[in-house]
Protein backbone atom coordinates (compact mmCIF):
# COMPACT_ATOMS: atom_id res chain seq x y z
CA UNK A 1 0.00 0.00 0.00
CA UNK A 2 1.01 3.64 -0.41
CA UNK A 3 3.10 4.93 2.71
CA UNK A 4 3.66 8.23 1.21
CA UNK A 5 3.55 11.07 -1.30
CA UNK A 6 6.05 13.80 -2.19
CA UNK A 7 4.90 16.98 -4.46
CA UNK A 8 7.17 19.42 -5.60
CA UNK A 9 5.94 22.78 -6.95
CA UNK A 10 7.03 24.58 -9.78
CA UNK A 11 8.50 27.65 -7.41
CA UNK A 12 11.34 24.76 -6.32
CA UNK A 13 14.11 27.06 -7.45
CA UNK A 14 17.03 26.03 -4.49
CA UNK A 15 18.53 23.37 -3.28
CA UNK A 16 17.78 24.17 0.10
CA UNK A 17 13.95 24.27 -0.41
CA UNK A 18 13.80 20.49 -0.72
CA UNK A 19 16.44 19.12 1.92
CA UNK A 20 13.48 18.86 4.26
CA UNK A 21 12.37 16.69 2.31
CA UNK A 22 14.48 14.51 0.86
CA UNK A 23 15.77 12.73 4.43
CA UNK A 24 12.85 11.28 4.25
CA UNK A 25 13.69 9.26 1.15
CA UNK A 26 16.83 8.11 2.73
CA UNK A 27 15.47 6.85 5.72
CA UNK A 28 12.79 5.34 3.86
CA UNK A 29 14.70 3.24 2.15
CA UNK A 30 11.88 2.20 -0.28
CA UNK A 31 13.24 0.26 -3.52
CA UNK A 32 11.23 2.07 -6.07
CA UNK A 33 10.60 5.67 -6.74
CA UNK A 34 7.55 6.57 -9.17
CA UNK A 35 8.08 10.60 -10.57
CA UNK A 36 5.02 11.95 -13.06
CA UNK A 37 4.99 15.59 -15.31
CA UNK A 38 2.86 17.05 -17.14
CA UNK A 39 4.63 15.25 -20.62
CA UNK A 40 6.13 12.19 -18.79
CA UNK A 41 5.70 9.58 -15.96
CA UNK A 42 8.74 7.61 -15.10
CA UNK A 43 9.10 5.05 -12.55
CA UNK A 44 12.97 4.63 -11.02
CA UNK A 45 14.64 1.52 -9.29
CA UNK A 46 16.37 3.00 -6.41
CA UNK A 47 18.00 -0.49 -6.15
CA UNK A 48 20.66 0.77 -8.64
CA UNK A 49 21.79 3.61 -5.99
CA UNK A 50 22.71 3.63 -2.59
CA UNK A 51 20.30 4.74 -0.34
CA UNK A 52 23.59 5.36 2.45
CA UNK A 53 25.40 7.41 -0.10
CA UNK A 54 24.81 10.80 -1.72
CA UNK A 55 24.22 9.69 -5.23
CA UNK A 56 20.29 9.15 -4.76
CA UNK A 57 20.40 12.97 -3.28
CA UNK A 58 22.20 14.14 -6.51
CA UNK A 59 19.86 11.84 -8.40
CA UNK A 60 16.83 13.04 -7.11
CA UNK A 61 17.80 16.34 -7.21
CA UNK A 62 18.32 16.51 -10.53
CA UNK A 63 14.58 14.87 -11.06
CA UNK A 64 13.16 18.16 -9.45
CA UNK A 65 14.76 19.92 -12.16
CA UNK A 66 13.87 17.83 -15.11
CA UNK A 67 9.99 17.89 -14.48
CA UNK A 68 8.49 21.06 -13.27
CA UNK A 69 6.19 19.51 -11.71
CA UNK A 70 6.33 16.49 -10.18
CA UNK A 71 4.31 13.80 -7.61
CA UNK A 72 6.45 11.05 -6.29
CA UNK A 73 4.32 8.30 -4.71
CA UNK A 74 6.29 4.94 -2.75
CA UNK A 75 3.78 2.22 -2.41
CA UNK A 76 5.18 -0.02 0.55
CA UNK A 77 4.40 -3.62 -1.01
CA UNK A 78 8.34 -4.15 -1.72
CA UNK A 79 9.86 -7.32 -2.24
CA UNK A 80 11.54 -9.10 -5.08
CA UNK A 81 8.76 -10.42 -7.02
CA UNK A 82 6.11 -7.65 -5.95
CA UNK A 83 7.76 -4.68 -6.32
CA UNK A 84 4.66 -1.94 -7.81
CA UNK A 85 4.79 2.13 -7.84
CA UNK A 86 1.54 4.01 -8.39
CA UNK A 87 1.80 7.44 -9.54
CA UNK A 88 -1.05 10.09 -10.14
CA UNK A 89 -0.23 12.44 -13.49
CA UNK A 90 -1.65 16.01 -13.85
CA UNK A 91 -3.75 14.37 -16.67
CA UNK A 92 -5.96 12.64 -13.94
CA UNK A 93 -4.41 9.27 -14.91
CA UNK A 94 -3.06 6.73 -13.10
CA UNK A 95 -0.08 5.11 -13.63
CA UNK A 96 0.60 1.59 -12.31
CA UNK A 97 4.63 0.35 -12.16
CA UNK A 98 6.19 -2.52 -11.30
CA UNK A 99 10.07 -1.75 -11.55
CA UNK A 100 10.67 0.57 -14.52
CA UNK A 101 8.21 -1.53 -16.18
CA UNK A 102 4.61 0.56 -17.12
CA UNK A 103 2.52 -2.28 -16.57
CA UNK A 104 -0.96 -0.41 -17.18
CA UNK A 105 -2.65 2.61 -17.10
CA UNK A 106 -5.94 3.47 -15.56
CA UNK A 107 -6.74 6.44 -17.81
CA UNK A 108 -9.50 9.26 -16.82
CA UNK A 109 -9.07 8.20 -12.91
CA UNK A 110 -9.72 12.01 -12.32
CA UNK A 111 -11.03 14.58 -14.08
CA UNK A 112 -8.01 16.83 -13.45
CA UNK A 113 -4.37 16.46 -11.43
CA UNK A 114 -4.23 14.26 -8.92
CA UNK A 115 -2.14 15.57 -6.13
CA UNK A 116 -2.60 12.89 -3.09
CA UNK A 117 -2.59 9.49 -2.92
CA UNK A 118 -3.27 7.08 -0.11
CA UNK A 119 -3.33 3.48 0.82
CA UNK A 120 -5.08 0.87 3.63
CA UNK A 121 -6.16 -2.45 4.08
CA UNK A 122 -9.52 -1.49 1.98
CA UNK A 123 -7.74 -0.09 -1.07
CA UNK A 124 -6.36 3.29 -2.31
CA UNK A 125 -7.70 6.75 -1.68
CA UNK A 126 -6.84 9.34 -4.56
CA UNK A 127 -7.97 13.10 -4.32
CA UNK A 128 -7.48 15.71 -7.05
CA UNK A 129 -8.31 19.28 -8.23
CA UNK A 130 -11.47 17.92 -9.76
CA UNK A 131 -12.59 18.22 -6.11
CA UNK A 132 -13.45 14.44 -5.96
CA UNK A 133 -11.97 11.77 -3.91
CA UNK A 134 -12.22 8.08 -5.45
CA UNK A 135 -11.96 5.16 -3.92
CA UNK A 136 -10.10 1.58 -5.46
CA UNK A 137 -9.68 -1.34 -4.43
CA UNK A 138 -6.47 -3.54 -3.70
CA UNK A 139 -6.34 -3.78 -7.29
CA UNK A 140 -7.09 -0.41 -8.23
CA UNK A 141 -10.55 -1.21 -9.38
CA UNK A 142 -13.19 2.01 -8.67
CA UNK A 143 -15.07 1.42 -5.55
CA UNK A 144 -16.99 4.50 -5.80
CA UNK A 145 -16.82 8.58 -6.22
CA UNK A 146 -16.86 11.20 -3.72
CA UNK A 147 -17.80 14.80 -4.64
CA UNK A 148 -17.00 17.59 -2.57
CA UNK A 149 -17.99 20.20 -4.99
CA UNK A 150 -21.33 18.90 -4.12
CA UNK A 151 -21.40 19.89 -0.66
CA UNK A 152 -23.64 22.89 1.35
CA UNK A 153 -20.14 23.77 3.49
CA UNK A 154 -16.80 25.32 2.24
CA UNK A 155 -15.45 27.76 0.24
CA UNK A 156 -17.56 26.85 -3.17
CA UNK A 157 -20.82 28.30 -1.40
CA UNK A 158 -19.16 31.39 -0.21
CA UNK A 159 -17.41 32.61 -3.00
CA UNK A 160 -20.25 31.90 -5.48
CA UNK A 161 -19.65 32.79 -9.02
CA UNK A 162 -15.82 34.43 -7.91
CA UNK A 163 -14.97 30.78 -6.67
CA UNK A 164 -12.22 29.07 -8.19
CA UNK A 165 -13.20 25.52 -7.80
CA UNK A 166 -12.49 22.89 -4.88
CA UNK A 167 -9.54 21.09 -5.06
CA UNK A 168 -8.48 18.20 -3.01
CA UNK A 169 -4.28 18.29 -2.03
CA UNK A 170 -4.39 15.99 0.86
CA UNK A 171 -6.68 12.45 1.49
CA UNK A 172 -6.16 9.66 4.36
CA UNK A 173 -8.31 6.67 4.39
CA UNK A 174 -8.67 4.38 7.72
CA UNK A 175 -11.78 2.21 7.98
CA UNK A 176 -15.17 3.67 7.61
CA UNK A 177 -13.58 7.39 8.27
CA UNK A 178 -11.35 9.57 5.34
CA UNK A 179 -10.48 13.26 5.76
CA UNK A 180 -9.49 15.24 3.22
CA UNK A 181 -7.33 18.58 2.89
CA UNK A 182 -8.39 21.09 0.56
CA UNK A 183 -6.44 24.38 -1.15
CA UNK A 184 -8.22 26.49 0.85
CA UNK A 185 -7.46 25.25 4.38
CA UNK A 186 -10.42 23.49 5.03
CA UNK A 187 -10.52 19.42 6.38
CA UNK A 188 -13.63 17.35 5.94
CA UNK A 189 -14.30 14.23 7.20
CA UNK A 190 -16.32 12.03 5.33
CA UNK A 191 -18.12 8.63 6.38
CA UNK A 192 -17.87 6.20 3.61
CA UNK A 193 -21.48 4.62 4.44
CA UNK A 194 -22.56 7.99 4.56
CA UNK A 195 -20.09 9.83 2.11
CA UNK A 196 -22.85 12.19 0.52
CA UNK A 197 -23.33 14.07 3.87
CA UNK A 198 -19.37 15.36 4.57
CA UNK A 199 -18.64 17.20 7.56
CA UNK A 200 -16.18 20.67 7.88
CA UNK A 201 -13.81 20.06 10.79
CA UNK A 202 -12.23 23.36 10.17
CA UNK A 203 -11.48 26.11 7.92
CA UNK A 204 -9.13 28.68 8.00
CA UNK A 205 -8.48 32.03 5.85
CA UNK A 206 -7.28 31.23 1.92
CA UNK A 207 -5.91 33.32 -0.86
CA UNK A 208 -3.46 35.70 -0.13
CA UNK A 209 -2.24 36.96 3.28
CA UNK A 210 -3.89 37.54 6.44
CA UNK A 211 -3.43 41.01 7.41
CA UNK A 212 -6.09 41.66 10.22
CA UNK A 213 -6.28 40.79 14.09
CA UNK A 214 -7.73 42.30 16.94
CA UNK A 215 -8.98 41.02 20.12
CA UNK A 216 -12.34 41.43 22.18
CA UNK A 217 -11.63 43.73 25.08
CA UNK A 218 -13.77 41.05 27.49
CA UNK A 219 -14.06 37.99 26.33
CA UNK A 220 -11.72 34.98 24.97
CA UNK A 221 -12.30 36.06 21.48
CA UNK A 222 -10.43 36.63 18.39
CA UNK A 223 -11.40 38.55 14.73
CA UNK A 224 -9.12 38.09 11.63
CA UNK A 225 -9.39 39.85 8.26
CA UNK A 226 -7.61 39.12 5.11
CA UNK A 227 -6.95 39.12 1.22
CA UNK A 228 -9.85 36.10 1.13
CA UNK A 229 -12.35 39.26 1.58
CA UNK A 230 -13.47 37.58 4.74
CA UNK A 231 -13.43 38.24 8.57
CA UNK A 232 -13.73 35.60 11.17
CA UNK A 233 -14.65 35.28 14.78
CA UNK A 234 -12.15 32.79 16.39
CA UNK A 235 -12.46 30.94 20.30
CA UNK A 236 -9.42 31.75 22.12
CA UNK A 237 -10.27 28.60 24.62
CA UNK A 238 -11.24 26.19 21.92
CA UNK A 239 -9.63 27.12 18.77
CA UNK A 240 -12.58 27.08 17.03
CA UNK A 241 -14.02 29.48 14.39
CA UNK A 242 -17.79 31.19 15.76
CA UNK A 243 -18.48 33.26 13.23
CA UNK A 244 -17.65 34.05 9.39
CA UNK A 245 -18.51 37.35 7.37
CA UNK A 246 -17.70 38.03 3.55
CA UNK A 247 -16.97 41.30 2.77
CA UNK A 248 -16.89 43.14 -0.98
CA UNK A 249 -12.78 44.32 -0.19
CA UNK A 250 -9.86 42.11 0.88
CA UNK A 251 -9.41 43.49 4.77
CA UNK A 252 -6.17 45.12 6.18
CA UNK A 253 -7.11 46.19 9.97
CA UNK A 254 -9.60 45.39 12.36
CA UNK A 255 -10.14 47.08 15.65
CA UNK A 256 -12.95 46.31 18.65
CA UNK A 257 -14.65 49.48 20.46
CA UNK A 258 -13.92 49.16 24.06
CA UNK A 259 -17.79 47.73 25.17
CA UNK A 260 -16.67 44.81 22.53
CA UNK A 261 -20.17 45.87 20.55
CA UNK A 262 -18.61 47.23 17.51
CA UNK A 263 -15.96 45.53 15.00
CA UNK A 264 -14.42 48.13 12.55
CA UNK A 265 -12.41 46.65 9.31
CA UNK A 266 -10.16 48.65 7.32
CA UNK A 267 -10.13 48.11 3.61
CA UNK A 268 -7.88 47.79 0.97
CA UNK A 269 -9.80 50.51 -1.49
CA UNK A 270 -9.93 53.22 0.97
CA UNK A 271 -13.34 52.62 3.03
CA UNK A 272 -14.27 50.93 6.24
CA UNK A 273 -16.81 49.16 7.54
CA UNK A 274 -18.61 48.71 11.14
CA UNK A 275 -20.16 45.22 12.16
CA UNK A 276 -21.90 44.25 15.22
CA UNK A 277 -19.70 41.34 16.82
CA UNK A 278 -22.98 39.66 18.02
CA UNK A 279 -24.10 38.93 14.72
CA UNK A 280 -22.08 40.13 12.34
CA UNK A 281 -24.51 42.65 10.41
CA UNK A 282 -23.73 46.07 9.28
CA UNK A 283 -23.57 49.37 11.30
CA UNK A 284 -22.28 51.63 8.25
CA UNK A 285 -19.84 51.77 5.96
CA UNK A 286 -17.68 54.79 4.87
CA UNK A 287 -15.22 55.71 2.20
CA UNK A 288 -13.33 58.44 2.35
CA UNK A 289 -10.07 57.47 0.92
CA UNK A 290 -9.43 55.90 -1.87
CA UNK A 291 -6.05 54.32 -0.49
CA UNK A 292 -5.92 51.51 1.77
CA UNK A 293 -6.50 52.08 5.65
CA UNK A 294 -3.95 50.13 7.04
CA UNK A 295 -4.74 51.27 10.84
CA UNK A 296 -7.90 51.98 13.12
CA UNK A 297 -7.92 52.17 16.61
CA UNK A 298 -10.92 53.11 19.01
CA UNK A 299 -10.58 55.55 21.76
CA UNK A 300 -10.60 54.48 25.45
CA UNK A 301 -13.53 56.43 26.27
CA UNK A 302 -15.09 54.54 22.91
CA UNK A 303 -16.09 58.07 21.50
CA UNK A 304 -13.73 58.31 19.01
CA UNK A 305 -12.60 55.99 15.93
CA UNK A 306 -9.28 56.99 14.55
CA UNK A 307 -8.79 55.64 11.35
CA UNK A 308 -5.11 55.97 9.46
CA UNK A 309 -4.87 55.51 5.46
CA UNK A 310 -1.85 55.27 2.88
CA UNK A 311 -2.95 58.86 2.05
CA UNK A 312 -1.11 60.05 5.09
CA UNK A 313 -3.82 60.91 7.42
CA UNK A 314 -5.43 60.05 10.07
CA UNK A 315 -9.93 61.02 9.92
CA UNK A 316 -11.75 61.14 13.14
CA UNK A 317 -14.88 60.04 13.47
CA UNK A 318 -17.44 59.79 15.93
CA UNK A 319 -19.45 56.78 17.10
CA UNK A 320 -21.90 57.88 19.43
CA UNK A 321 -22.96 60.32 15.82
CA UNK A 322 -22.71 57.55 13.62
CA UNK A 323 -19.22 57.25 12.51
CA UNK A 324 -19.70 60.72 11.38
CA UNK A 325 -16.36 62.53 10.53
CA UNK A 326 -15.25 64.84 13.21
CA UNK A 327 -11.68 65.49 12.58
CA UNK A 328 -8.59 65.08 10.31
CA UNK A 329 -5.33 64.56 11.68
CA UNK A 330 -3.02 65.92 8.95
CA UNK A 331 1.59 66.24 8.78
CA UNK A 332 2.48 63.14 8.27
CA UNK A 333 4.93 62.82 5.34
CA UNK A 334 4.09 58.89 4.07
CA UNK A 335 1.19 56.15 4.78
CA UNK A 336 0.50 55.72 8.41
CA UNK A 337 1.41 52.69 10.16
CA UNK A 338 0.69 53.05 13.67
CA UNK A 339 -1.40 54.89 15.78
CA UNK A 340 -1.98 54.93 20.10
CA UNK A 341 -4.70 57.00 22.27
CA UNK A 342 -3.18 58.30 25.18
CA UNK A 343 -5.32 56.94 28.07
CA UNK A 344 -7.35 60.06 29.09
CA UNK A 345 -8.53 59.88 25.00
CA UNK A 346 -7.10 63.19 24.38
CA UNK A 347 -4.14 62.77 22.77
CA UNK A 348 -2.95 60.83 19.68
CA UNK A 349 0.20 59.44 18.48
CA UNK A 350 1.30 57.95 15.08
CA UNK A 351 3.64 56.63 13.29
CA UNK A 352 4.24 56.81 9.27
CA UNK A 353 6.36 54.98 6.90
CA UNK A 354 8.88 57.47 7.12
CA UNK A 355 9.63 57.23 10.75
CA UNK A 356 8.27 60.38 11.66
CA UNK A 357 6.40 60.46 14.91
CA UNK A 358 3.56 63.02 15.41
CA UNK A 359 1.27 63.63 18.32
CA UNK A 360 -2.56 65.49 18.05
CA UNK A 361 -4.83 66.85 20.47
CA UNK A 362 -8.38 65.89 20.17
CA UNK A 363 -10.78 69.18 20.18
Amino acid sequence: MVQSIFAVPRTVLFWTEITDVLPVIIWSQYSSVGVTSPSAAVAFSCQALSCSSPDILVFLHFLVFLFPEVSIVWDGHFNDEYEVTYSGALNGDIYVWKGINLMRTIQGAHGSGIFSMNGCEEGFATGGRDGCVRLWDLNFKPITVIDLRETDQGYKVARGENSRGLSVRSVCWRGDHILVGTQDSEIFEVVVHDRNKPFLIMQGHCEGELWALAVHPTKPLAMTGSDDRSVRIWSLIDHALIARCNMEEPIRCAAVSTDGIHLALGMKDGSFTVLRVRDMTEVVHVKDRKEAIHELKYSPDGAHLAVGSNENTVDIYGVVQRYKKVGECIGSRSFITHMDWSTDSKNLQTNDGSGRRLFYRMP
